[in-house]
């Protein structure tokens, strides 16, 4: 009888923990702040892919098609909650058109920071980074929140307290038509 009792209590506290109620290892996290957390490509739900072919050039010019492809892809998410296991509560736009705004908003916000904005006042054209800095911030983007479990996430770092250089990759081949 003890061994039966015993058995079922392992089994109930297994079950509670499969259930999702074990302790979160992501207590790093604060509610109410930004990260910026990346997913695989494959399990990233907050990334949303247009792809465009303009043929009006080949008509008019005979020029090749041109294609465009962009990628809205939502990186900054403010923490709402922390729930069981790894489960968290994000909050992010509800639109993913508005993925650049969010970002740029939240990435603002970060940058808005007592060191950076007493570096920006001794530069030329600084007091104008600022106002831009507190516009951006400033944005009214409307937001959802969703659980999500950040076991699946490869990366999760608060946002930059300085800028990061933009590096702009673009892949172009054009050649003229030959005009005798």
């Amino acid at each position: 009888m003890v061994f039966r009792t015993c058995t079922f209590i392992v089994l109930a506290f297994s079950a509670v923990l499969v259930a999702g109620d074990s302790p979160s290892s992501l207590g790093f996290l604060k509610p109410d702040s930004t990260y910026v957390i990346t997913f695989a490509g494959s399990t990233n739900a907050f990334t949303e892919t247009q792809t465009s072919v303009n043929l009006g050039s080949v008509l008019k010019d005979k020029a090749p098609p041109v294609q465009t492809t962009i990628v809205h892809k939502i990186d900054h998410f403010v923490v709402k909650e922390l729930g069981s296991a790894n489960w968290v509560l994000l909050e992010h736009p509800s639109d993913l058109f508005d993925a650049s705004k969010w970002n740029g908003k939240l990435a603002a916000e970060s940058l808005l920071n007592a060191d950076y904005i007493s570096e920006l006042e001794k530069k030329e054209g600084g007091p104008q980074q600022i106002k831009w800095l507190r516009s951006q911030a400033a944005q009214e983007i409307p937001s959802v929140q969703t659980w999500v479990n950040l076991s699946h996430a490869l990366s999760i770092a608060p946002p930059a307290k300085k800028p990061n250089q933009l590096k702009v990759r673009v892949n172009a081949t054009y050649n003229p038509p030959n005009k005798n």
